[in-house]
């Protein structure tokens, strides 16, 4: 039986607890010493009955809570901006756990990566097992479900003789491999929001790197624009996500540039360029200007 995205952020939110909670409790022991119990019973409202071991006995909810509440005090000096988005982030998701809330398999993987990211910045070990779970659930993702693969959406018809488009995507480094070249078998990038207008002038896909790399890197011809079909909720089905797309590439990704960002905030989502300014163009900065 395959395992639901439900029981996946069950475990990764096990994991979670179990990876942070030496590091929580180390720097918080440490910077409030002999106070240490009372001020974690102020900040949890109740008592603590294990006074010698007083984290061992909080579930992921309280040791989260620790951490936000305690951050500018005794987190701030070891973990940045990022982390503490983190954090925020993943109460969020064990709340919706708790309650039973559905994951899609995109909410389940964003779950799973901020869940790795955190436990990365803590030098845990658990990150290992989170970063296989992570790649099991990519592959799942990148192949759909049954009906899928025996039935494709019917693709979108890309007019030759239209202009040369190029889509730009930011990528994490674990789906740029899989996905955008090719490690997974299949040349493609999807669940990219496109307007109606743009879909027939696509001719082109490009990838901006994330850090460390924050690049535009490589560039690839589009072949086919097919809606995106991804598992429904419970993970048992399919369904059709609006106007998000699967971009299907007609040859591997080549490298360019690279295109590097020097002063701008990284792009959080798809923008668009031609081929011409991708080829002539220094940096992302003058790239999204022109």
């Amino acid at each position: 039986m395959s395992t639901t995205n439900q029981e996946r952020v069950g475990r990764a939110i096990d994991l979670l607890k179990a990876g942070l909670s030496p590091y929580a409790s180390r720097e918080f022991i440490n910077h409030h010493r002999g106070q240490s119990v009372q001020v974690l019973e102020q900040i949890l409202r109740k008592p603590i009955r294990d006074r010698k071991s007083p984290f061992q006995e909080l579930d992921t909810a309280a040791l989260l809570k620790v951490i936000w509440e305690s951050w500018n005090e005794v987190y701030r000096s070891t973990l940045g901006r990022t982390e503490r988005t983190l954090v925020s982030e993943l109460r969020d998701v064990r709340n919706r756990w708790a309650h039973q809330e559905p994951f899609s398999g995109d909410d389940a993987y964003r779950a799973l990566d901020s869940t790795h990211r955190l436990l990365e910045a803590v030098s845990s070990a658990e990150a290992e097992e989170i970063g296989k779970m992570k790649k099991e659930l990519l592959q799942e993702l990148a192949d759909g479900p049954e009906p899928q693969r025996r039935q494709k959406p019917k693709p979108v018809e890309i007019p030759l003789d239209d202009s040369d488009l190029v889509v730009v995507v930011p990528a994490r480094q674990e789906p740029f491999n899989y996905l955008f070249l090719g490690q997974g078998g299949e040349h493609c990038w999807h669940e990219i929001r496109i307007s109606f207008e743009k879909l027939a002038k696509i001719r082109y896909i490009a990838a901006y790197q994330t850090a460390p790399v924050s690049a535009i890197t490589h560039c690839a011809p589009v072949e086919q624009i097919v809606p995106y079909v991804g598992r429904s909720a419970d993970g048992t089905g399919q369904m059709v996500n609006g106007e998000k797309y699967k971009l299907v590439f007609s040859e591997p990704a080549r490298e360019i540039g690279p295109i590097p960002k020097e002063r701008a905030a990284a792009p959080q989502g798809p923008f668009y360029t031609t081929m011409q300014k991708l080829k002539s163009t220094m940096t992302l900065e003058d790239l999204r200007s022109r």
